[in-house]
């Protein structure tokens, strides 16, 4: 009865999920099928990235880089949106072996792109693979 009643689950969270993609985000809220609470919840981190994005080009934040870094960033993500996050193009590092020693999971043909300085010197230095970031973990920046 138990593996049944998580087959279910399972295939209702896979029903959902088609939805989220087939039909759009707009369509399930106009819909009411998200609630009102994730909504506004959404329009806060937007809002929220927009004043840490601001900052962060300015006045070279280095917490408001941080908070970017920690709430809107994922692995899997392009290398256009990681772009536009930030507020600025990444630049490709040619020597970046350095950085690929650090991690076993990095291939020699990962691309590495740096964005900074903030106003403290740092920059910050990110892997892509094709044009997905990858080994990126949030958490180190929350």
């Amino acid at each position: 009865m138990t593996i049944r009643f998580c087959r279910s689950r399972l295939f209702m969270a896979g029903v959902v999920g088609c939805l989220l993609i087939s039909s759009g985000c707009e369509a399930l809220e106009q819909s009411g099928f998200i609630p009102e609470s994730l909504l506004v919840n959404r329009e806060e981190m937007a809002r929220k990235e927009n004043e840490n994005r601001l900052r962060y080009l300015k006045e070279g934040d280095p917490e408001a880089l941080r908070w970017l870094l920690g709430h809107r960033l994922y692995t899997g993500m392009p290398l256009a949106e990681v772009n536009r996050v930030l507020g600025q193009e990444g630049v490709e590092q040619v020597d970046d072996g350095w950085i690929k020693k650090q991690n076993a999971r990095y291939r020699r043909s990962d691309t590495t792109y740096s964005w900074g300085p903030n106003s403290r010197g740092e920059s910050v230095y990110l892997v892509f693979r094709g044009d997905q970031l990858v080994n990126f973990d949030p958490t180190e920046f929350r």
